[in-house]
């Protein structure tokens, strides 16, 4: 039985990835870095040409030393609901056997287990700081095969981590669906 949630709040990029991976049934292995509950995974396993997706999430709870304050952020801000978190999507893994593959580990741990070129997708929507955006494209990049698809999420004035490291990699090539 799925657990209660409103999967479709989760997908705040879901008409982008229904155009470019929905219908482009080429589309067919892919990584999610940045997992969280899942909403994303669930949308991407509708579509039955998705015939692996590696699941990528440490659903840790992230710390780090600001001006001499440790400061928690992210949605994980607390264990309990980074148990939730990861409880909602390994269900949808479950649902979608042998079309999953959960790697729980920090994204660039994770990076390692994926061979170069063996992905037609990489959606990166992990860590939204500079340094942690930067080393997710550095990482993930070489993943995606030629005329495959490196898509992102959050690029906006909200979240200028994310905007800084992918304008500092690619410049103005950088194409945006929808709101940020």
């Amino acid at each position: 039985m799925e657990p209660a949630h409103d999967w479709a709040a989760y997908s705040g990029w879901r008409d982008a990835v229904r155009l470019l991976i929905g219908t482009n049934t080429t589309m067919r292995y892919g990584v999610e870095v940045g997992v969280w509950k899942g909403g994303g995974a669930f949308q991407l396993l509708s579509f039955p040409h998705v015939a692996m997706l590696i699941m990528v999430d440490s659903w840790a709870v992230h710390r780090q030393l600001t001006n001499g304050t440790i400061v928690t952020f992210g949605p994980g801000d607390t264990l309990e609901r980074c148990e939730e978190a990861r409880r909602l999507a390994y269900w949808v893994a479950g649902a979608n056997e042998g079309r999953t593959e959960i790697l729980e580990m920090p994204s660039l741990n994770a990076a390692r287990y994926v061979k170069n070129r063996s992905q037609d997708f990489v959606i990166i929507d992990a860590g939204h700081a500079y340094e942690m955006v930067a080393d997710d494209l550095e990482a993930w990049e070489p993943k995606v095969r030629r005329g495959g698809l490196l898509l992102g999420d959050d690029f906006g004035e909200t979240f200028p981590g994310v905007v800084k490291a992918v304008r500092e990699r690619y410049g103005d090539a950088v194409s945006t669906q929808g709101p940020a």
